[in-house]
């Protein structure tokens, strides 16, 4: 993994999530963009500009200069606590956040999206928490939703939570990459809300998809039945450690899951472990 995303709205928890990402890009000797997104026709959140005869250009320019200031602010921050490398830059984007982030992924070569959940101020964690659960739908990277309180040490003990077990060619390059840097425990979850679910094809699909596998160093197969998903992989995660959980969201698939895009948004924002989904 190269380079990672990052978009912040200058809240607390996404200063906090930042530590996280800063931590995890070190560990994979990953060069990491601060974003943000603004409305160009007001201040920031965080400053405000007393003269309002400026020119929509110049207050821009002098937005784009405070966003600047701002991250090297939070940069300095967390370099000062946790991190020394210099692999670290900024952007400003003038639009709406998904939009504007959208079009950072379309035109640069970002590995992933890494953010926190929500922010914390009132307007700010509907925006922030809005706009990790529209890219989590619509990202063709996989995006990291980092929780409050998250803090990254290593991965010892990661989870993949899919209940049919199509394994792409991609989301298995993505797992591989944090096998080949962590050498963790792989969890492969198949989480069952009934009996039914249990059904013979679905165990055969896992079956091939431990054999896709068979690169990793430590694979394990989990069934597990509880009514709600989000309570049988909460349990999970807190009985066995887990650091990470993968998620796929599988697109063009008809049939009724017990763990569809719904599902998986809904558990990325119920479990304290940050969520990797990854749109196969």
């Amino acid at each position: 993994m190269k380079h990672i995303l990052f978009p912040t709205d200058f809240s607390l928890n996404s200063t906090n999530a930042l530590v996280y990402a800063l931590k995890f890009a070190n560990a994979l000797k990953s060069e990491i963009t601060l974003f943000h997104a603004f409305n160009q026709n007001e201040p920031p959140l965080h400053q405000s500009f007393p003269n309002q005869k400026l020119s929509r250009e110049t207050l821009t320019e002098a937005i784009e200069f405070t966003i600047k200031e701002s991250l090297f602010e939070v940069i300095h921050h967390v370099n000062a606590n946790t991190f020394t490398d210099k692999s670290i830059h900024y952007k400003a984007g003038a639009g709406n956040p998904v939009a504007e982030i959208m079009k950072a992924i379309a035109t640069h070569k970002y590995d992933c999206v890494m953010m926190g959940a929500r922010g914390i101020r009132p307007e700010a964690e509907q925006m922030l928490g809005s706009v990790s659960a529209t890219l989590i739908q619509l990202s063709k990277i996989p995006v990291l939703v980092i929780p409050p309180d998250a803090c990254f040490e290593s991965v010892k003990h990661m989870a993949l939570i899919d209940d049919l077990g199509l394994l792409t060619n991609k989301a298995i390059d993505f797992l591989a990459v944090f096998d080949q840097q962590f050498h963790p425990k792989l969890s492969l979850i198949h989480m069952a809300t009934d009996e039914k679910s249990m059904e013979s094809f679905r165990m055969n699909n896992y079956h091939n998809t431990i054999l896709k596998l068979n690169r990793f160093h430590d694979v394990e197969l989990k069934l597990l039945q509880n009514s709600k998903v989000e309570d049988g992989v909460n349990q999970f995660v807190n009985n066995t450690s887990t650091d990470l959980i993968f998620v796929l969201n599988h697109k063009g698939i008809l049939i009724h899951t017990a763990f569809g895009k719904t599902r998986g948004r809904d558990l990325t924002f119920q479990t304290k472990i940050p969520v990797f989904t990854i749109n196969a």
